[in-house]
């Protein structure tokens, strides 16, 4: 992982706000690993691209963050002081390392998959532009199996593997889910809620990407204004300011007044 310039970020965020999350999170991971194939990069699990977004969170701003969900119970919004230790379910040492297919054995079906990508993800999110047909109540997750089965076999007869992703009973399908959480964590990480205001006690998701993305967002527009009220001022050119140590351009800001 490389060191990100103020320039790095903000290609990144131009780029990133006409792309979907999905590909947000490439273009990010792109920039901070750019001897790393974004073949690659599309193909490493969700709990490892996931780990890698949360290494780069730290590195931007730090391992302090609070996370916002609203209570399930009563809608009040919800405070949570949090660190990237708290939430780290994988080193980012190993986000890198190939993954072999898992096997599933269920109700007299063998299963080989793979854990879900990025890949996969854009193409059930976009589902026309893969050739497939979205329908309206379509179970995600037999969607996903689509690209993620390897082979499946039932009493030891093979199966097409995209017929056997619309057939396989619920059973089947909710044991390889189960299973791609157990062996994917990262990607799956849940945090303990417990409302002040009517005790309600529960979880929420937590998203490194959702969480990072706002956070570049926010750092991006007040950059960027940084550099208007500087240029204003002064007449100096972007690149230069963004050159400026932070602290040194602070100063200037201070300067100019309110």
């Amino acid at each position: 992982m490389v060191e990100l310039t103020v320039f790095d970020v903000l290609r990144g965020w131009e780029v990133g706000l006409t792309q979907p999350p999905v590909q947000r999170a490439l273009t990010l991971l792109t920039l901070a690993y750019p001897d790393v194939e974004i073949d690659t990069l599309a193909e490493l699990s969700i709990g490892q691209r996931d780990a890698l977004l949360l290494q780069l969170r730290e590195d931007l701003f730090g391992t302090r963050f609070t996370g916002i969900a609203a209570c399930s119970g009563c809608g009040a919004p919800l405070e949570l002081p949090l660190t990237t230790t708290d939430v780290r379910a994988l080193p980012v040492d190993q986000a890198l390392a190939s993954r072999p297919p898992l096997v599933l054995d269920q109700d007299g079906y063998t299963v080989t998959f793979r854990l879900p990508n990025s890949q996969d993800l854009a193409a059930v999110t976009a589902p026309m532009a893969n050739g497939l047909t979205a329908q309206a109540g379509a179970d995600p997750d037999r969607l996903l199996m689509r690209y993620c089965l390897l082979a499946v076999s039932r009493d030891q007869i093979e199966m097409p593997v995209e017929r056997a992703a619309a057939e396989l009973p619920d059973s089947v399908i909710i044991a390889v889910s189960e299973r791609m959480s157990e062996a994917d964590p990262q990607a799956d990480v849940e945090l303990d809620l417990t409302c002040p205001v009517c005790g309600y006690h529960g979880s929420a998701a937590f998203d490194i990407l959702a969480i990072l993305w706002a956070e570049i967002h926010t750092w991006a527009l007040r950059l960027l204004q940084d550099v208007h009220r500087i240029a204003s001022a002064y007449g100096w050119r972007e690149a230069d300011i963004l050159a400026m140590n932070p602290v040194r351009r602070q100063l200037y800001l201070e300067m100019i007044g309110p």
